[in-house]
């Protein structure tokens, strides 16, 4: 089963807010992190976890760009998006160098060659299933369903910040900062 498509960018409005902006990239981060959970847990196919994980930096960086303009429950942060992503790229870097050494190098060894890197491919395959047990012990957890939930909650009564509320033509779409911001 493969990964449902990646959004397609928007076309930013010139009329909305930095706030109504920056709800709209969370509301597209979060269907996507709730589509690929389940896929990411069965763990059949490496390519739903490289885009959860690609999702979740997407997810990081509009809470970053935009933390000045969006009042958000405390149970959404910047560094509970961060831990997840790193237990998502620990797995998803053991997927990669398995697929290397798999498809690349693997083929260009001698037989004699071939045995003696398989206690190697065996440890490889026992890091990865340890890093997606920590993975996936992290995604069912309370903290992290807290944070999504708290992020839905957000969602349908988003909370901006003034600069948040203000229209693009007092700055934030010209690359300048709010006066109210400095």
């Amino acid at each position: 089963m493969s990964a449902p498509a990646a959004p397609e960018p928007a076309a930013i409005d010139r009329h909305l807010s930095a706030g109504a902006y920056a709800a709209d990239r969370l509301a597209v981060a979060l269907k996507r992190i709730v589509a690929l959970h389940a896929e990411v847990l069965a763990d059949e196919d490496p390519e739903p976890l490289h885009q959860l994980r690609v999702t979740m930096r997407r997810l990081r960086t509009v809470l970053v760009q935009f933390e000045r303009a969006l009042v958000l429950p405390e149970a959404v942060s910047e560094e509970r998006i961060a831990r997840v992503a790193r237990r998502l790229g620990v797995a998803r870097d053991l997927d990669v160098l398995r697929d290397r050494l798999d498809h690349d190098l693997q083929p260009l060894l001698s037989a004699p060659e071939r045995e003696r890197f398989k206690p190697i491919l065996k440890r490889l395959r026992r890091d990865r299933r340890l890093a997606f047990l920590d993975l996936e012990h992290q995604l069912k957890r309370g903290r992290y369903l807290a944070m999504l939930g708290a992020l839905q909650g957000w969602l349908r009564q988003p909370r901006f910040t003034p600069w948040g509320r203000s229209p693009p033509s007092t700055g934030w779409g010209n690359g300048r900062r709010p006066a109210s911001a400095a």
